[in-house]
């Protein structure tokens, strides 16, 4: 859209996202054969230092009991380890030891997206050796990461591992 904020556009949609996942609920069997209920909570476009939006939906974050995913561009503009130190971890990075995330295309703005996996360690699985050359092929890189992500998700919550 001519003159509108890109960022603002997609933090809009990244709310959206989030108030949409909050919803999304997995049963799972356990061990015992029991069944029990997971959240998963999560969105995708989400810190920046240039707007305080990530802030509150962190905050709706810390109500919410669960699983957090993450579906890439989780630091913008570039996804850099000084972006990821000052602008998602204050925010959304209070709960990253119960975030599953994704790497998008934004974090390939760096060689290999290094910041992002130095940053999630073993949490972003393994280094991908795909940059984005193209938009196309970022979104592509991210859809894949996103969709290996997911299934890690379902996977651990399905065996009845935290």
């Amino acid at each position: 859209m001519p003159g509108s904020d890109p960022t603002k556009r997609q933090l809009k949609y990244g709310g959206c996202i989030l108030l949409a996942c909050v919803a999304a609920v997995l049963l799972a069997v356990p061990v015992f054969g029991q069944t029990r209920t997971v959240t998963l909570v999560g969105a995708g476009d989400l810190a920046s230092c240039s707007h305080d939006n990530d802030s509150a939906t962190a905050k709706l974050l810390g109500n919410i009991p669960g699983t957090v995913f993450t579906l890439g561009d989780n630091v913008y503009p570039d996804g850099t380890a000084r972006q990821f130190r000052n602008c998602y971890d204050p925010t959304w990075g209070k709960y990253k030891r119960r975030t599953k995330p994704s790497v998008g295309n934004h974090e390939y703005h760096t060689a290999g997206a290094k910041p992002y996996f130095d940053y999630f360690g073993g949490r972003a699985g393994p280094a991908r050796a795909t940059t984005a050359t193209t938009a196309g092929a970022g979104a592509s890189s991210s859809s894949t990461a996103t969709a290996t992500r997911w299934v890690d998700v379902a996977s651990i919550h399905r065996r009845g591992a935290g």
